[in-house]
């Protein structure tokens, strides 16, 4: 009988982000560089992540809302 593998490609999908943010770690752990200035980057990498993850959220709430009200502001 045929398995079903409707759940593969998702797995995969996983399995690479995770093992190229685990080469990620490891290039910066063993990169020319003292620990301080591996952790003050590592540091400064995520600080901008989480600031870029968090603008995009409010520019998107903003936009939807935006959206919403044109919406609303056309209906008869």
């Amino acid at each position: 009988m045929a398995k079903d593998n409707n759940g593969g490609m998702g797995v995969f999908t996983i399995g690479a982000i995770l093992g190229t943010a685990a080469g990620a770690v490891i290039a910066y752990l063993f990169a020319p560089r003292s620990g301080k200035e591996t952790i003050d980057d590592i540091e400064q990498s995520a600080a901008d992540i989480r600031r870029q993850i968090e603008g995009d959220s409010v520019q998107d709430s903003l936009a939807a809302a935006k959206e919403e009200a044109r919406r609303i502001n056309q209906q008869p």
